[in-house]
């Protein structure tokens, strides 16, 4: 089974010096800063992968230059690397150097693969210096084996279309969908939302449609079909399994293993691999399972699979901003669980109309009407926005269920959209009362309050958002911006490298780093994150040497006055 591209690993890893020399003296020669980190952090064994070292660094003099460079040559990885790895090849180191500067990048990539399954660590890759040595963070990856069963569960994965009418708008939405008996296909509520009938693309190039449903469930965005099983028979479908862990404690709400996406966003299916995170378990007995696969329009539907090809869930919401180049790239997906609306097909003896099944899971749960609202305001043109008719209506369902965390965390990113902050900040925060960790409204909360210059405030949402690894890099991001806006340079430059770790050639980041270099008066490295800016993000390299050129803008530092100490008979009755 081929599971998309060969990967290849660009990593970014702060640099770390140990040896005789101490760390202080190696930085004050060398200013060297490292960068190593898996673009992915899942790989399939025995498939080759590249492991890319890239760096900058300002060397004192001429001499520190040719002894860092000889160095470079040199940089390997230390023996235990043959535990969990081979290295296919290793190649020659890159240098150069820039033309008016003693400021040098380099570049050296190790062809690995991984030799067993599970968690595996890759080692420091060390650069030996003179009386000291440079190193790369260790990285963590998940490494699985291909295997039929997998393959098999991406077969069975089709792609859907909800077809109907809103008003005067013709609807037509894209989603996912598979088999979980003969006669029922899974797929997101959201996605069937205001439908009258759904077509299903079959793999033998045949389309079905049915305007009957077993179950909606709002609540947990599920939309149980009923479709005809000699139709999926003939044409090579079989349902899929549930994952045990359903019935055994949910094995995923400990981070451990990886997941599969096979969903047909843009209708052509694309198969993702991701961590699998610790999930998050509700009141009621559901589960929400967390990885870092990329969601996209038209995943959504679809199943989240283990290493088994048995579904973890049923995927419902998520990020994926690969494309937009300012924004942080954080892959999430969050799948919910279907066991509520199984329950209720196996215990209803007919299908309902799906404009029934509909109707009357908006009239019962809030989820349905917020949802129903969401998606009539997502299909509003232009002249539309300016009705709070339908806002109004949201704010009254979410009401209805203050502890339901995803309703209220949907709320709230309507409110946003609108432009209403206040109303986005209250049902933010409900989502958190009704699950404290329910981490995208840490993060929303973060945002909001850092928009509006309440930094002690974003500052505690963006430190919890950062425990949770799913979102992690986004609040150490938060977190760093709103300690450079306290002019808290060495703790905003700590959150900064947790970005770098994962994302080396990210522009904000990278600028921003560079910025607080200049207010700690460290101007060449500074001048060398400008250099390797002009590579993965020009218009920064701009921002930063402009900022860099311009005393005016330098960044303002806190100096400690010395203290005076006032007479105290200078003060008597006050």
């Amino acid at each position: 089974m081929h599971v998309g591209p060969r990967l290849v690993l660009s990593v970014l890893v702060g640099f770390l010096f140990v040896g005789a020399a101490g760390s202080q003296d190696v930085e004050d020669v060398y200013r060297l800063q490292l960068f190593s980190m898996p673009e992915s952090h899942v790989v399939s064994v025995g498939e080759e992968w590249r492991f890319e070292v890239q760096g900058v660094a300002a060397p004192r003099d001429e001499e520190a230059l040719n002894e860092l460079v000889i160095a470079l040559r040199r940089m390997a990885f230390p023996g235990e690397i043959n535990a969990n790895f081979q290295v296919v090849e290793a190649s020659t180191p890159t240098v150069r150097r820039t033309a008016d500067s003693n400021i040098i990048e380099f570049y050296r990539h190790f062809t690995l693969k991984a030799t067993r399954t599970g968690r595996l660590i890759i080692p420091a890759v060390v650069v030996p210096l003179d009386g000291s040595e440079a190193r790369t963070r260790p990285r963590e990856i998940r490494a699985y084996r291909e295997n039929e069963d997998l393959a098999r569960a991406h077969q069975n994965v089709v792609p859907v279309v909800a077809e109907g009418r809103v008003g005067r708008r013709e609807l037509r939405r894209i989603g996912s969908g598979f088999l979980i008996a003969d006669d029922a296909l899974v797929t997101a509520y959201h996605v069937v939302i205001g439908s009258d009938r759904v077509r299903i693309r079959l793999p033998n190039g045949r389309s079905v449609t049915t305007n009957k449903a077993w179950a909606i469930d709002p609540v947990r965005d599920v939309a149980v079909l009923r479709i005809d099983p000699e139709t999926m028979t003939d044409a090579g479908l079989s349902p899929l399994q549930l994952s045990p862990d359903f019935s055994t404690g949910f094995r995923t709400l400990e981070e451990d293993g990886v997941a599969f996406t096979a969903g047909w966003p843009n209708g052509i299916q694309q198969i993702t691999s991701g961590v699998l995170y610790r999930g998050l378990q509700f009141e009621a007995g559901d589960f929400l399972s967390v990885s870092s696969n990329p969601v996209r329009p038209g995943d959504s539907g679809g199943p989240l699979l283990n290493e088994r090809g048995e579904v973890l869930g049923v995927v419902s919401s998520g990020r994926s901003n690969t494309r937009e180049r300012d924004l942080l790239p954080e892959n999430v997906s969050l799948a919910t669980d279907p066991r509520r609306a199984l329950a209720v097909r196996i215990a209803r003896s007919e299908p309902l109309s799906l404009r029934d099944a509909l109707e009357e899971a908006e009239h019962d749960a809030p989820n349905g009407e917020v949802l129903h609202l969401s998606s009539t305001l997502a299909m509003a043109g232009e002249t539309d926005r300016s009705t709070n008719i339908e806002l109004a209506q949201i704010a009254s369902a979410a009401q209805r269920a203050p502890d339901d965390a995803s309703l209220q965390f949907l709320a709230g990113s309507v409110f946003q959209s609108m432009g209403d902050a206040t109303r986005a900040e209250v049902s933010y925060q409900a989502s958190l009362d009704g699950h404290s960790d329910y981490f995208p409204a840490m993060y929303a909360l973060g945002q909001l309050h850092y928009q509006r210059g309440r930094f002690s405030e974003a500052e505690r949402f963006f430190e919890r958002t950062r425990s949770f690894a799913p979102y992690a890099r986004l609040g150490s991001l938060g977190l760093a911006r709103v300690l450079t806006a306290q002019l808290r340079y060495e703790e905003a430059e700590e959150a900064l490298w947790e970005v770098l770790d994962r994302e080396p050639t990210y522009g904000p980041a990278l600028f921003l780093l560079g910025y607080v270099h200049l207010a700690q008066d460290r101007i060449e490295e500074a001048q060398s994150l400008a250099v390797r800016l002009d590579r993965v993000a020009p218009a920064w390299a701009v921002a930063l040497r402009f900022q860099i050129e311009t005393p005016m803008l330098h960044p303002a530092v806190v100096v400690q006055l010395p203290r005076a100490e006032i007479p105290t008979n200078r003060i008597e009755g006050f």
